[in-house]
């Protein structure tokens, strides 16, 4: 009986993965970015692919020479920026945006952004195995990163039509 239990949930997470759906959801990051999972239609959540090295490859708190965490620097940005993308509409109608010189939403109404974050550790391949990843699995419709390189990456997602904007390349190519 276990053992069907545990084919029938790879199944589930193998369907879900290849359908799109998003791997990372939690209620919490809904909540802070504005979603409601039983109101939103799911085929107009846009997801976008977020990679970066943003934690410490080994949990540690100590320094690691040439290990720039500039993901940590943006994530709360990118969290920000969503958030106001997803419920300025909701918030604000047109006349007090005009009156507070807020922009007018960039979605049509009724989208909404999500993202799925993955982390690299500043790691070159733990970078491409999350790109591939985002653009064959998850099926993301952009990738935000990543900042370790970007040439590889750039070359898969480009191969699978994904746009990819890095925060924080290093890569002169």
């Amino acid at each position: 009986m276990l053992g069907l239990v545990l084919i029938y949930a790879v199944l589930v997470v193998k369907w879900s993965v290849g359908q799109g759906i998003n791997p990372c959801p939690s209620p919490e990051k809904d909540a802070l970015l504005g979603i409601d999972r039983s109101r939103d239609a799911p085929e107009r959540i846009i997801l976008l692919g977020y990679v970066a090295g943003a934690a410490h490859p080994t949990n540690s708190t100590v320094p690691v020479q040439n290990y720039n965490r500039a993901g940590s620097m943006i994530s709360g940005a990118l969290t920000h920026a969503v958030r106001l993308i997803n419920t300025l509409r909701e918030e604000f109608n047109a006349s007090e945006r005009k009156r507070r010189h807020y922009p007018e939403p960039p979605l049509p109404p009724g989208y909404k952004l999500d993202f799925c974050y993955l982390e690299t550790y500043g790691s070159e391949s733990a970078s491409i195995r999350a790109i591939t990843r985002l653009v064959e699995r998850v099926h993301v419709s952009a990738i935000i990163g990543p900042q370790e390189t970007c040439r590889v990456e750039a070359a898969i997602a480009a191969t699978y039509n994904v746009p990819i904007i890095s925060h924080y390349c290093d890569d002169h190519r």
